[in-house]
């Protein structure tokens, strides 16, 4: 087999994988999306390795849900992903009916700059009570949590090393439940 031949080959071989995953990843997406979860489901979009899901939820004004799987569409992103041990990443924003009073950034992985250590996690920027601090640290310790940044707009974001997103929605909810302990009403 002469170099013409196999590239032809290989460029067949990427673009039919391509095309079925695409295809395959999209239906796959777009029943997870459909079913994330206790919350009414208003949209969502679903790509070949990733969705979003925006949700009606009684507790929020605007629940949102990012999931990026792993790059099943293309073998060579995928091969790479592999090698790098990524993991697929959930992302949800929550923006509250009442606004949060504080602000800040808390990260199991390490921070830029000036960082405070509590528990497992680093907090920077923060302006919030120190048993809140703990409490939330411990809570993300507990649940798999990546990161939790509270203030802004949406008030909540929280980052999940996994693509099951109703348990990312249990995992917001069990951060609400403890910032509404610490909200004066």
């Amino acid at each position: 087999m002469d170099f013409l031949t196999a590239t032809v080959l290989l460029a067949a071989f990427i673009g039919a994988w391509y095309s079925l995953a695409t295809v395959l990843g999209r239906r796959a997406n777009a029943e997870a999306a459909r079913r994330c979860g206790a919350c009414k489901t208003v949209r969502y979009l679903a790509t070949g390795t990733s969705y979003l899901v925006e949700m009606e939820c009684g507790w929020a004004k605007y629940v949102g849900v990012f999931v990026q799987r792993l790059p099943w569409d293309n073998p060579l992103n995928l091969a790479a992903s592999l090698l790098a041990r990524r993991k697929p990443l959930t992302i949800v924003k929550v923006d509250l009916e009442a606004g949060l009073p504080w602000w800040l950034d808390m990260s199991s992985r390490g921070a830029l700059g000036s960082a405070e250590r509590v528990g497992r996690c680093y907090v920077v920027g923060r302006a919030a009570p120190k048993s809140l601090i703990a409490e939330l640290a411990d809570a993300c310790e507990r649940l798999g949590a990546a990161r939790l940044v509270i203030g802004g707009r949406p008030a909540l974001q929280i980052y999940i090393p996994s693509d099951d997103c109703g348990r990312a929605i249990q995992i917001s909810r069990t951060i609400i439940e403890i910032l509404g302990k610490y909200v004066r009403k």
